[in-house]
């Protein structure tokens, strides 16, 4: 470890597990290219101090944006929040401990002592529903069935599939999944239904399931509200059936719901048999098939929003077999019920873009996202009212791309657990197993107006922990965090990285708000390595003693918790544009064995777009 603090020359110029898989890095838009010219700015009297080494403890960012969460706080700036994955904590589960080489539907779920609990199916249509619990979310323990597959007479047999659960807030978790039998279920609808299990004690055992909606149904999904009811969404598919018999191509559906007002114990409407119709609240016309309306809206989520406002985000399938998203919305919790040929509801998006299996989150600042699948796990941030949805991104991609079907669960208030099923091609042999990771949020921080000493010292910055955060395509990653005073900003620098190399960097560039031109500065494990300002065409060097700094280097102990914390202090005077917005962007430079991780940085970004970099408010 080593500790170096250099003051001095003063620029004037106007003027960046079960086991984690390391794959290919993400590539963002290629910067300009560096044409450095010299420039001599005015500099004071240098001064280097060297001063005793300190032991420090790198934060993490699992341990920063620790503030409490202010209700919508970010509910209409959405547009430059993004998410980023937490490479280095992302967990693979194996067959073997899986218990199956199928695994498909992965629902994980965090329950409110901080445990948490997984659901599967042991194959694409079951035809069984496993669960796993861990304490800590990384170490799973042993795999068990929440419904198993039976023989049945004549040669059939039991299926079980596509489970969701939720803690209710008197601490009961409820779990639904979709049952059928295997050969008979298309002849005979009342052999297909929605099943009911409940857990006093966090998924440790249950009781015995029983049936809340009897009819040929699909991918059942379950919210309590604010209110305290709980609603069982599920594609629709029976009462279609019962008219017109069951299709081999397509068959109409919709979204519909049962509720409950006495935490699960009963159910309406009460559906045992013909017609099998529960309450339509959501469907569209894809078009005539047969002589008949085809309608659809199909495999259903519901979320309240932080107004209190109920979502429901559907895959549309159409009469040509591709898939779209389509959102629906009710300020009344659904109190109209749609006829078998009506479309709705009245506030709807229908095809917003391709994509199936949705779910959907909101962070208590506002954003939702909504995941969806189209060829890989792709996600979407939109506004505080689920609507304005932006760019797609793949938080998963340096991971796998073969996903579908995924999930999300609130972790912290500014991150959200992303999971699907992930294949693979193992000794020649097709092999799904699940994977999931922590997507963090990032969005407008503040800056405190604050005089801050550089130390390189985490701890000095206890009560300023908004941070940035990048760290998506290998196991290193880095915080960012800001003060100013005066006419300095600060700028805290933490890097976690389990093998130092000569080509392990961290590029910051700064600018002000609608600015055309930035400054870089990139610091390494020696500290500030390089100051360099843009003019819109060229790089330009700046005296890298102009801008002071501390580092410190953990070289020693715990791999995970090593790496080094860079703090460096630079004149507002050398960041174009500055008022009281800096806007921030990042990348990140690795090198594990060899192999490259390049230019991790910010989701949607551009680098010489200023306007799509992340603001960080000065405070007064």
């Amino acid at each position: 470890m080593k500790k170096l603090i250099k003051t001095g020359k003063t620029a004037a110029l106007p003027f960046f597990l079960l086991s984690v898989i390391l794959l290919s890095a993400c590539t963002p838009p290629t910067p300009p290219a560096d044409t450095t010219e010299s420039t001599q700015p005015r500099v004071t009297e240098e001064v280097t101090t060297q001063v005793a080494e300190k032991n420090v403890s790198i934060s993490g960012i699992r341990n920063l944006n620790t503030a409490p969460a202010v209700a919508d706080s970010h509910k209409d700036e959405a547009g430059s929040s993004s998410l980023e994955l937490d490479f280095r904590n992302a967990v693979s589960i194996r067959a073997t401990k899986l218990g199956t080489n199928t695994a498909f539907y992965p629902r994980i779920k965090k329950l409110s002592d901080g445990s948490f609990i997984l659901f599967y199916n042991t194959g694409q249509t079951g035809p069984s529903i496993k669960y796993m619990k861990s304490a800590d979310g990384v170490e799973w323990g042993e795999s068990k069935f929440l419904a198993e597959s039976e023989s049945l007479e004549g040669g059939d047999r039991s299926l079980y599939a596509t489970a969701d659960a939720v803690e209710l807030a008197n601490g009961d978790l409820l779990v639904v999944y979709s049952y059928r039998t295997e050969k008979t279920y298309t002849k005979d609808l009342s052999k297909s239904g929605i099943a009911l299990r409940i857990s006093k004690d966090k998924g440790e055992s249950w009781s015995e399931p029983r049936s809340i909606y009897v009819g040929m149904n699909w991918e059942p999904h379950l919210l309590q509200d604010k209110n305290g009811t709980v609603y069982c969404t599920f594609t629709h598919t029976a009462p279609y059936v019962h008219l017109y018999g069951y299709n081999n191509t397509i068959r109409s559906s919709g979204a519909a719901i049962v509720r409950s007002t006495d935490n699960g114990e009963t159910w309406t409407p009460e559906v045992t048999g013909a017609p099998y119709t529960a309450q339509r609240v959501m469907q569209s016309y894809i078009g005539m098939l047969d002589g008949r309306k085809i309608f659809n809206d199909q495999m259903p989520v519901m979320l309240q929003l932080n107004s209190g406002k109920l979502m429901i985000a559907c895959e549309s399938r159409q009469l040509d077999n591709k898939y779209y998203i389509s959102i629906g919305y009710s300020d009344d919790g659904w109190a109209k019920e749609l006829g078998i040929e009506e479309v709705g509801p009245s506030e709807r998006s229908t095809n917003l873009f391709r994509g199936a299996g949705p779910y959907l989150a909101q962070f208590p600042s506002g954003e939702t996202v909504l995941s969806y699948a189209y060829n890989s796990f792709l996600t979407k941030i939109g506004n505080a009212e689920g609507k304005s949805f932006g760019a797609e991104d793949k938080p998963f991609v340096a991971i796998s791309s073969a996903c579908m079907w995924g999930t999300l669960e609130p972790d912290t208030d500014h991150s959200v657990i992303g999971a699907f099923e992930d294949k693979r091609t193992v000794n020649n042999q097709s092999i799904t197993f699940i994977t999931y990771g922590s997507m963090y949020l990032n969005h407008r921080i503040n800056a405190k107006n604050t005089s801050t000493a550089i130390t390189a010292d985490p701890a000095d910055w206890s009560n300023n922990t908004d941070a940035l955060f990048v760290g998506s395509v290998s196991q290193a990653q880095s915080t960012y965090r800001f003060a100013h005073s005066g006419d300095k900003v600060t700028v805290l620098v933490e890097r976690l990285d389990r093998e130092l190399t000569d080509g392990d960097k961290d590029i910051i560039f700064l600018a002000g708000e609608g600015a055309s031109t930035f400054v870089k500065i990139t610091v390494n494990a020696e500290g500030v390595d390089r100051v360099q300002s843009f003019d819109g065409k060229s790089y330009k060097n700046v005296d890298k003693d102009s801008v002071p700094f501390a580092v410190n280097t953990v070289t020693e102990g715990d791999k995970d918790g090593r790496g080094y914390v860079v703090e460096f202090s630079l004149d507002k005077s050398l960041i174009p544009g500055l008022g009281d917005v800096l806007m921030v962007n990042a990348q990140l430079a690795n090198e594990d064995d060899g192999e490259k991780f390049e230019n991790d940085t910010f989701a949607y970004t551009t680098l010489t777009d200023v306007s799509t970099w992340q603001p960080v408010v000065l405070d007064k």
